[in-house]
Parts: C-alpha cells; structure tokens; sequence
C-alpha cells in the first residue's frame, strides 16, 4: 500500500499489508478499509482489513456460497 499524496511517492513508502489468510484476492479499498476474497478450505469469502486497528474479520463465509469478486455498498 502507498499513501495518496499530491506528489509522486519514493518506493521507501511503500507498506506491506499482512493478512492472516493464505491467500487474498481482487482487492477494493473503502475509506479506512480492505475488502478482499479468500477462503478457509471451500469457496472464497468475503473479508474486511480494517486499517485503524489492523484488524481482519469474514463478512461472508465462502461455504455460505463463495463470491466471485468483492464489492463496495
């Protein structure tokens, strides 16, 4: 992740975000948050990366039905 800047960003800004899942998929960001798709073993899931407390939480389970993509309400 880089911060939004009005000036180009030297690569030393550059931030890892680190996620408890094997694997993250197709990515959207919201104001403050993460979504992403991954799974536990079945479909993928819905997942949300809060950057205020670095914490990770499933909004949809994937063995509810997995998700093809992430989206914003």
């Amino acid at each position: 992740m880089v911060p939004v800047s009005d000036r180009i960003q030297p690569d030393t800004s550059a931030v890892r975000l680190s996620v408890p899942n094997a694997q993250s998929l197709g990515p959207r960001f919201g104001s403050g948050y993460l979504l992403f798709l991954s799974s536990r073993g079945g479909g993928d899931g819905l997942w949300r990366l809060d950057f205020d407390n670095s914490s990770v939480r499933e909004l949809w389970k994937g063995s509810d039905g997995g998700l093809v993509a992430p989206g914003l309400r």
